[in-house]
């Protein structure tokens, strides 16, 4: 009789625990749905009073479109931006940046988003050759890396149909950095030869083909 009694009155108080844990978890799940949509609603307001491009420049903002990415909301727009907000920085976050790249990748893409692909990975690329290694092994990974990043803004940029002076100036960029200078070379005379005359552009284009000669003759 006792251990019914025990059995009886431990099943009731079980039974109340659960319903009461299942009560708060369902409460909390109305609290973070009220949180969500209030989230929504303010960055809809910001959009609509500041504009989008404003918007972006600040860290509140691109976490708020971020977040609305993770819903599977975000256009190619919005995706250019965020990767443009983040290499825009003063010490430009490449890594972040590269996880909306991933997904604008899979997007259909007019030519400005190829373009803007393909220069993002020649920026990455170029940073990345431009670190100070520490020692010998981080100098391998490092030039892996940086070559690998060339690669893939050469892959992009070669799928353009309509290519200019400033494609083939970054192709060139890419080429230079796999350390490939024959094609270095071949591609900024493109850009050079595309160029408008006697202007800074094509003085630096000059000055980058001198540069890729150099190193062409020393290796």
């Amino acid at each position: 009789m006792n251990n019914l009694l025990l059995t009886t009155v431990a099943f009731v108080a079980f039974a109340f625990v659960f319903t009461f844990s299942y009560a708060r978890i369902a409460r909390g799940q109305n609290f973070l749905r009220g949180q969500i949509e209030k989230l929504e609603l303010e960055l809809n307001e910001d959009i609509q009073r500041i504009g989008i491009n404003e918007l972006i420049q600040t860290k509140a903002g691109r976490e708020l479109l971020s977040f609305r990415n993770t819903k599977g909301d975000s256009n190619p727009e919005t995706l250019r931006l965020l990767i443009n907000s983040y290499v825009a920085l003063d010490i430009p976050n490449f890594l972040a940046a590269s996880e909306y790249v991933k997904i604008l990748e899979k997007l259909t893409l007019d030519e400005v988003a190829i373009f803007e692909i393909g220069n993002f990975y020649t920026k990455w690329s170029s940073y990345v050759k431009l670190q100070k290694p520490i020692d010998v092994f981080e100098a391998k990974e490092q030039t892996a890396l940086y070559k690998e990043l060339a690669n893939n803004g050469i892959n992009w940029l070669n799928k353009l149909q309509n290519k200019t002076a400033l494609t083939y100036h970054l192709l060139s960029q890419c080429y230079f950095n796999r350390w490939d200078y024959d094609d270095a070379l071949e591609t900024i005379n493109k850009a050079i030869a595309l160029s408008e005359s006697n202007t800074q552009d094509q003085v630096n284009l000059f000055r980058f083909r001198d540069l890729v000669i150099a190193q062409k003759d020393g290796s």
